[in-house]
Parts: C-alpha cells; sequence; structure tokens
C-alpha cells in the first residue's frame, strides 16, 4: 500500500493493470487513489472471481475490470502504472522492452532476496530506475519505479 501511495504521490495515474490481483485489494485501493481505468488479472479463477465480488462491494465496477488470464497475455497493453505482486517465474517474463517500458511506473513485490537482486539487474538493463526499495525482516522485497 505504502508503494501505491506512493506512485500517485509521484504523478498522474489515469490507468493501472494489478497483475496477480488476488483480492482486487491493490486494484481497489488504486481506484480510491485515482485511478480511472484498472484491469485486474489473476491466472486463478476463484481469484479473479473474489477479485470482482469485492470490486462490486466497494462500488467500483465502473473503474475496475476483473479478468481471469496470464499476465503475459496482459503486459502489453498500455497503462501508466503496472502492479505485480506476482511469482518470480513470471515476474522475469514480464520485465521485458516490449510490454514493460510502455508503462509510467511499476510497483513489483513479493520477491525474495536472490529473486530481488534479478529483477534489479533485469531492470538496469532496461531504461528503468529503481525510486524506492522496500524490505522486509530481509525475506520479502518491493520495488517501485519509473520507466523511461
Amino acid at each position: 500500500m505504502e508503494a501505491l501511495e506512493l506512485a500517485f504521490a509521484c504523478g498522474q495515474i489515469e490507468s493501472v493493470m494489478d497483475l496477480g490481483t488476488g483480492t482486487g485489494l491493490l486494484s481497489i485501493a488504486a481506484a480510491h487513489l485515482g485511478s480511472k481505468k484498472t484491469l485486474a488479472v489473476d491466472i486463478n479463477y476463484l481469484a479473479a472471481t473474489t477479485a470482482k465480488k469485492n470490486i462490486f462491494l466497494n462500488g467500483m465496477e465502473e473503474r475496475i475490470i476483473s479478468v481471469q488470464g496470464s499476465a503475459q497475455d496482459f503486459i502489453r497493453l498500455p497503462s501508466d502504472l503496472i502492479i505485480a505482486n506476482i511469482h518470480y517465474d513470471v515476474m522475469k517474463l514480464l520485465i521485458n522492452p516490449e510490454g514493460f517500458t510502455n508503462k509510467k511506473s511499476f510497483i513489483s513485490s513479493g520477491l525474495l532476496r536472490r529473486e530481488a537482486e534479478e529483477i534489479d539487474f533485469q531492470l538496469s538493463k532496461l531504461t528503468a530506475k529503481i525510486i524506492k526499495k522496500w524490505e522486509f525482516n530481509g525475506i520479502w522485497y518491493t520495488f517501485f519505479g519509473k520507466t523511461f
């Protein structure tokens, strides 16, 4: 949530893509922070359905769409912010010039130390800059950054 608040504080965000949405919590928070369009994606049918219910319960169905699908199938769609709280094996496939760098900013989360180091290295090869890193108990890492 802190990374999401920082992303909105750093510039106007009209659209968000939440890959690995789970319950839809971050999509709903993004809409509350000002996103006009959010795409919430999860490969798990139950997660996508749960997100859809939570979006409805929060009155955000006009601003958020929840779909079941693979993150790789949606990465090329344009958005101002991409949120990826997703398994490392998927995240490393998402960080590529064809899809990742057409976003203004990104939040990558759910990374273990070694995975975070590898993602940091991959990002350094792109036109991306990590603005802030969070480390939780030396185990769990989150990045907020911008692409140029």
